[in-house]
């Protein structure tokens, strides 16, 4: 990228704001898929094993293709992958309106069409997280990382806010239209990047190909971004931190579905809305999160994380569906800045030829424990009820920001912080050539003087005329 445009604002970035447009777009139907497949779901089965089982279809194939994916962001050109997983997460979310149409299984298809979806993301995600420094520059990390996490937090206010409109009107099955539509216009808006974006270094000993590809290994790509993480305490610590979590994350929003659709009864509406002020909160914590990157930001991540917390746990036990909603927009705002930080700083604590390939370790860990979340929360829910699970996430919460606040690697860690990013060895200094003496004046020069110069004209050896006369 051109020093000029890469050192320019964010939003004076042609690229980046493509990359921010291609965001919005999927996030919008994202937001629309998040609050109606577990609609769908619970509705034509009532169970929470089910839903339990969809969790983990969703998670089981990103764990398998987790580290594989962050190899493949760093090799190949991470804008013509994003788009080409747009597509196929298109056709995908597609097949499941028109299975309904053409009087297919829903949720059969559902679990069928789930896997491959589950296997398109982890490479769209590390090759998103990955362009970021490459676009905006790293001193810009911070804020472009808020500006994209708002824009997807204003994605998921407006999807569930689309669902809640479209199911009063067409079945929750055919909203899924919008997502299908979000996917191709994020497709359209990613192919308006002006260049590609590859990885800014190679490895040692390899060179680019004419493709621009990387020559290293799959298997080698993942040995060099685990030894980078066994190398870096403050990173080891922060995605420690992460997966216990997101882990608990997971099971948050189906929970929440359970308690509102089956234990309480409210309107069809109450859910959508709940995830959209749940969003709204979380746009406060971008914003929090984006004055607090320059500063010892483990701290204030931490904090935020203990105040989630404490807003999960008195979400469930509020009453009427206003105590919810305000419920919703303090958990969102502590949730969303936990994010925006921990984001920003794995970026800045991360070389930009590894960025693809430990954004997939750290959602490698995390994924790899879902699965049994899922499931689990799932019997935990037809057994225990929703009310005891979505306790028990807060509580999660809660220990998770206290018990870290113990470890300095992690409390006091920044997101610049120069001890933690290998550093360019220096140059070797190149010593000082030694005078070079006069050259003596040539004898015969010195006696022709100024007519030495002359003299220097090669001449033909004396023919034999010359010599004649010379004797």
């Amino acid at each position: 990228m051109p020093e000029a445009e890469q050192s320019a604002r964010p939003w004076r970035n042609g690229s980046y704001k493509a990359l921010l447009g291609g965001s919005a777009m999927s996030a919008i139907g994202n937001g629309v898929t998040f609050t109606i497949l577990p609609l769908i779901v619970v509705e034509l089965t009532r169970s929470g094993f089910r839903l339990g089982l969809l969790g983990l279809l969703q998670t089981v194939p990103s764990v398998a293709v987790g580290l594989a994916a962050g190899s493949a962001a760093d090799r190949w050109d991470r804008r013509r992958l994003m788009i080409a997983c747009d597509i196929g997460r298109c056709l995908l979310v597609a097949a499941i309106p028109v299975a309904a149409y053409a009087g297919l299984p829903v949720i059969g298809v559902i679990y069928l069409t789930v896997v491959p979806f589950s296997v398109l993301t982890p490479p769209f995600l590390a090759a998103y997280a990955a362009s970021v420094p490459q676009l905006v520059g790293r001193e810009h990390v911070p804020k472009a990382t808020a500006e994209l996490q708002a824009v997807s937090a204003i994605g998921f206010v407006a999807g569930p806010a689309l669902a809640a409109g479209f199911i009063s009107v067409v079945s929750p099955v055919s909203v899924l239209w919008v997502d299908a539509v979000s996917f191709a216009a994020s497709a359209c808006c990613l192919a308006l990047v002006r260049r590609p974006l590859q990885a800014l270094a190679e490895p040692a000993g390899g060179s680019a190909g004419p493709d621009g590809s990387m020559p290293f290994s799959m298997l080698g790509g993942i040995a060099e971004g685990l030894r980078f993480l066994r190398r870096t305490p403050s990173l080891r610590a922060l995605i420690g931190f992460w997966t216990a979590v997101s882990g608990a994350t997971v099971l948050l929003i189906p929970a929440v579905a359970y308690v509102i659709d089956v234990e309480r009864n409210l309107s069809s509406w109450s859910f959508p809305v709940t995830v959209a002020m749940f969003s709204v909160g979380a746009l406060a914590g971008f914003a929090a999160a984006a004055k607090l990157s320059g500063l010892a930001a483990g701290r204030p991540m931490l904090a935020a994380c203990v105040f989630a917390g404490v807003a999960i746990v008195t979400i469930v036990h509020l009453r009427g569906i206003v105590p919810l909603l305000v419920g919703a927009v303090l958990a969102g705002a502590g949730s969303g800045c936990v994010t925006c930080l921990f984001v920003a700083i794995r970026t800045r604590l991360t070389p930009d030829r590894l960025l693809g390939r430990i954004g997939s370790i750290s959602e490698l860990v995390t994924d790899a424990a879902s699965p049994l979340v899922l499931l689990f929360g799932g019997v935990l829910l037809d057994v225990l009820g929703g009310t005891t699970v979505v306790t028990a996430v807060g509580v999660i919460f809660l220990l998770a920001g206290a018990g870290f606040a113990l470890a300095p690697s992690l409390r006091d860690v920044r997101p610049a912080d120069p001890g933690t990013m290998p550093s360019v060895p220096e140059m070797p200094s190149v010593p000082e050539m030694p005078p070079v003496p006069e050259m003596p004046p040539v004898p015969e020069l010195a006696a022709r003087g100024d007519q030495g110069a002359a003299d220097l004209t090669p001449r033909p050896p004396p023919g034999p005329a010359l010599r004649a006369e010379t004797q």
